[in-house]
């Protein structure tokens, strides 16, 4: 996929962007009475304005792309509400090899097109850009995820959605998800190559089969919302509930689940992810996600469900993890996890499903795991803990019908004790 250099987010992200300021305000003065390119950047010339090459291509390049778009806004589906589109229609200029006549601007000029109820283009693209500071903070240099997607929102997204949008920064973050997490090269579900062709759409729509897994209602699942499932390829222009891996909660339309499995999930996770406060579920099953799990995962008040297993995380869990107290679901086998348990896992009272086998975790088991006293399965296996298996769990495990819990319980060799003591553990690693 090619994406332009965008000059206008450069020039937006720019350091010298209060520097500049007296000659983007003349700029905008002109502009606001001006609405063909080429006598624009005559005015620009009369007026003497000093540019260097970089400048003098970001004026070219917003001029020419940022005033010829003509958004629309078209959701797909019938179960989403419409977004009334508030954009003017604004015709390119013809292009000419001729270098125009100098001439002074007129005495009465035509009103500029407006945008977003009133605002510029460059207005929404500075809105938009703050919006986008307001999650990622200064994180924008080129070719960083966090550029890419705030690129995209302006420049490319034919949704349009405009700052004062309440689900702006939700769209933000979901395209800052997908090129931090190598979206172009997922196994489905990837963007078009081309955002404005209906052909190049329909085909990303046609490779993408990804489906979240329904949860069904019922007094024995508190955790049931009405919800809406995507099935379209990602930054399509679509509602981002219309996106395949996506659940939107129905009443809300905020983002209540994130969910891929073998799907080629690369990259590393954005911790952008924690402006997502809905969010219950964030599952990426067997992919290639690398980095550390971001400590900013622990401000998503909501979450509920988070596996990541058959990665390559690294690092250590998070002591910030520990304070999701409604988490019961926490499923990280097979990555490539250091560091030891921390006794502020028994803080995690919600615990239903437990799994770190497969991991580099060291250290030994502590006691307060003998606090999750809901836990059904728990899987500790062929990782380098050591010690036992506290008695109160198996207290606790004993007395429920069923429940699965696995350690490294089976002696290292002939004579030799295993690595943690366990008196209810239903299976030992390695399996002799």
């Amino acid at each position: 996929m090619h994406y332009k250099n965008s000059l206008v987010i450069t020039y937006l992200l720019s350091t010298s962007f209060d520097i500049d300021a007296s000659r983007t305000e003349r700029f905008l003065e002109i502009k606001e009475h001006v609405n063909d390119v080429n006598e624009l950047q005559l005015h620009i010339a009369n007026d003497q304005i000093q540019q260097d090459e970089e400048d003098e291509k970001f004026w070219e390049r917003y001029l020419q792309n940022g005033m010829s778009i003509a958004p629309t806004r078209s959701p797909t589906t019938g179960t989403l509400p419409t977004r009334s589109p508030t954009t003017t229609t604004i015709p390119p200029s013809e292009p000419t090899s001729e270098v125009p006549t100098p001439a002074p601007i007129p005495s009465t000029l035509p009103p500029f097109p407006t945008v977003c109820n009133g605002l510029t283009m460059l207005q929404r693209a500075q809105q938009l850009t703050e919006i986008a500071r307001g999650a990622s903070g200064n994180i924008m240099g080129r070719n960083t995820p966090q550029r890419m997607a705030l690129e995209w929102l302006i420049q490319f997204d034919l949704f349009f959605v405009c700052p004062d949008d309440p689900k702006a920064l939700q769209r933000y973050i979901l395209a800052v998800f997908y090129f931090s997490t190598d979206g172009d090269n997922w196994d489905e579900c990837s963007a078009p190559d081309d955002f404005s062709d209906p052909q190049s759409i329909a085909q990303a729509n046609a490779n993408c089969n990804v489906v979240t897994t329904p949860i069904v209602g019922g007094d024995l699942n508190p955790s049931f919302l009405p919800t809406i499932e995507g099935t379209d390829a990602w930054l399509t222009p679509v509602y981002e509930c219309n996106w395949a891996g996506i659940a939107c909660r129905q009443e809300t339309l905020c983002v209540d689940r994130i969910e891929f499995e073998a799907n080629g999930v690369g990259g590393i996770l954005p911790f952008e992810v924690r402006d997502l406060p809905d969010l219950r579920f964030l599952i990426l099953e067997r992919g290639t996600t690398a980095g550390t799990i971001p400590a900013e995962f622990a401000q998503i008040e909501d979450l509920l469900f988070l596996d990541l297993d058959f990665n390559q995380l690294t690092g250590t869990i998070p002591e910030e993890l520990y304070t999701v107290t409604d988490l019961f679901q926490l499923d990280l086998n097979d990555n490539l996890l250091t560091g030891t348990l921390s006794p502020s896992i028994g803080d995690l009272g919600s615990l239903i499903f437990l799994q770190l086998s497969g991991n580099d975790i060291t250290g030994t088991i502590p006691d307060e795991v003998g606090q999750l006293t809901q836990l059904l399965t728990g899987s500790f296996e062929n990782t380098g803990m050591t010690g036992s298996i506290p008695q109160a769990l198996c207290d606790s495990l004993l007395s429920k019908p069923t429940y699965i819990l696995i350690t490294d319980c089976s002696p290292e060799g002939p004579g030799l004790p295993p690595k943690v003591q366990c008196t209810c553990c239903t299976d030992c690693f390695p399996d002799n």
